[in-house]
């Protein structure tokens, strides 16, 4: 790990108790809370209008009976994941745009839950520093690319983690707008 002092301000101001973060994923269904390796994610293109795809963690947004494939029944070939940035690429990035230790004061206010859009993943195995998750970039994945969940799946979200992820998310996709709306006739 490159950033050990990135992931002692994130877990100094992240407001749940880390080793309690996180579950086993065996035994557990495709769905909600996984964590995966190698899963397909598209990402928007810093400077062109297209996405490009990759192969890296993510965490699973969509429900188990959604995605079940004993469930014949449409709708159910795609699931939500929103791919997982690990903190040393994020502390990179940003000390290339602006200087060393120019990740301190966002990632302080995305450990400690002020940023709506972007969430602090404690460590978990494979992910010494832990990563953020970004909640403006989810991305699209087929069922069928996770051919082995015993092998892909890292770990789940504990009841607490998932509760507070859920809380993340709902706060993000459905605060009151800033400026109010007029209603319809």
């Amino acid at each position: 790990m490159q950033y050990r002092n990135a992931r002692d301000l994130c877990l100094k101001h992240f407001p749940s108790d880390p080793a309690r973060f996180y579950g086993p994923a065996a035994g557990l269904p495709l769905g909600a809370g996984i964590l995966l390796r190698d899963c397909v994610v598209a990402v928007p293109h810093e400077t062109e209008v297209r996405y490009e795809t990759g192969v890296g963690p993510a965490l699973i947004l969509t429900h188990e009976c959604d995605i079940d494939p004993s469930n014949d029944r449409h709708f159910n070939d795609l699931l939500l994941v929103c791919p997982i940035i690990p903190l040393d690429d994020f502390c990179v990035e940003y000390e290339q745009e602006g200087g060393a230790g120019s990740w301190g004061g966002i990632l302080q206010a995305i450990a400690g839950n002020i940023v709506h859009r972007a969430m602090y993943l404690p460590p978990f195995p494979e992910m010494e520093g832990g990563g953020i998750i970004y909640l403006n970039n989810v991305s699209s994945c087929r069922v069928a690319w996770i051919t082995d969940l015993s092998d892909q799946a890292i770990c789940s979200l504990s009841a607490r983690g998932l509760q507070m992820f859920d809380f993340k998310l709902t706060n993000h996709l459905f605060r009151e707008k800033a400026v109010p709306l007029l209603f319809g006739r």
